[in-house]
């Protein structure tokens, strides 16, 4: 069945981009390429563009060399982003939500605004209207809906759950320890607290795994996280763990890329609200909570403008 004359293409979400990226790169034993392989790609796939660029605006092509096509180097350029988004566990809609209320906010007067009285028959772009403020407890979303996981899915969520210790890392890097005990929004948690508290939710996570894949469907022993987060260790430097958290999610990461299709759906049941769980889920919700804490710091440095050469590391 083909699609009507004139009908417009079936938008493409960053979700669907990387997803049919990733079902391409998976069909080969070589997998995505290093980080800094993937970066020497993106150049490559720049200087195209400047290529193109250069003979439309007046350079003479070599004798036989075509001036190119601007949309297939951009479209060239953005399959390696995509791929080294990928490969780092990264989500691009989230990071694209992010960058645009930045600019939104940060930079919504940095620029000449055009005038609205310009002559008669001038297009005028429509005036931007402020954006409605973000729910600062939830800087990317809500956690996400729990149904069917695809295997994709699957693969992204253990590639971010790998990927969250440098993430996290990164995300504090240069604070001081009087930025680290200042709270991430008006009566939330400070800093420093955050980071404590991924360890230990991360700790109870990577547990309910390997009792869901050694009792059947166990019912798992949640706990009391604000209570949690003021207990005395929580005021210890945070270097210990981000310390804690590379061991963690290695070894967590390590069993879920072990699992077999049957071991995706084993499950566990919490206790407080009586939902059962499959691994598969789990792991795309401790994917999003990582996202999430580390997604509360950056933007909190964003609002304070602390940026990276600010105080010393960690203390």
């Amino acid at each position: 069945m083909t699609a009507p004359e004139n009908s417009a293409p079936h938008p493409l979400s960053f979700a669907a981009a990387s997803a049919r990226v990733d079902a391409y790169v998976s069909q080969f034993e070589e997998g995505y390429f290093p980080p800094l392989l993937l970066l020497a790609r993106l150049s490559e796939e720049v200087g195209e563009v400047a290529r193109v660029l250069s003979h439309e605006n007046g350079k003479t092509p070599k004798a036989g060399e075509a001036v190119g096509d601007l949309e297939l180097e951009l479209a060239d350029a953005l399959f390696v982003m995509i791929c080294l988004a990928n490969q780092r566990g990264l989500n691009l809609e989230q990071g694209f939500e992010r960058m645009m209320q930045k600019v939104e906010t940060r930079d919504a007067q940095r620029w000449t605004r055009k005038d609205a009285s310009e002559p008669a028959g001038t297009h005028v772009a429509e005036p931007l209207h402020p954006q409605p403020a973000a729910d600062p407890r939830y800087p990317i979303g809500p956690a996400p809906e729990l149904s069917e996981v695809s295997p994709l899915a699957r693969e992204q969520a253990v590639r971010a759950i790998a990927a969250l210790p440098a993430g996290l890392r990164a995300a504090v890097s240069g604070l001081g320890e009087t930025q680290l005990d200042v709270p991430y929004r008006e009566g939330g948690w400070t800093v420093r607290q955050l980071v404590h508290h991924v360890a230990d939710s991360h700790m109870n996570a990577y547990t309910r795994l390997k009792l869901a894949l050694t009792e059947e469907r166990p019912t798992i022993k949640p706990y009391e996280e604000q209570l949690w987060a003021e207990l005395a260790d929580s005021a210890l430097p945070v270097d210990l763990s981000l310390k804690l958290l590379d061991s963690l999610h290695q070894r967590w990461a390590s069993v879920l890329e072990s699992l077999s299709e049957a071991q995706w759906q084993r499950e566990f049941v919490h206790p407080g609200s009586g939902q059962t769980f499959t691994l598969a889920q789990a792991a795309v919700l401790y994917e999003w909570h990582g996202q999430h804490h580390t997604a509360h710091i950056l933007r909190l440095r964003e609002r304070r403008d602390w940026r990276l050469e600010v105080g010393s590391a960690n203390g």
